[in-house]
């Protein structure tokens, strides 16, 4: 875990379950390592500390 917190919807750990009709927020689930035990299934608005940007990680690959 990290100090970095941010919404799942642009967390590196965040699969998306289904794509919901507009009036309805997508829902997912965190694939981050440490939490995967748990199965959690998170709204794309929710957060965490565990969080990693996906920008960062396309500039990683950008630069690899």
């Amino acid at each position: 875990m990290n100090d970095h917190w941010g919404h799942c919807k642009n967390c590196k750990w965040w699969e998306v379950e289904s794509a919901e009709a507009a009036s309805h927020e997508p829902i997912g689930y965190c694939t981050e390592e440490d939490l995967q035990p748990f199965h959690l299934r998170v709204t794309s608005s929710s957060g965490c500390n565990c969080f990693v940007s996906l920008n960062d990680v396309e500039r990683e690959k950008a630069a690899s």
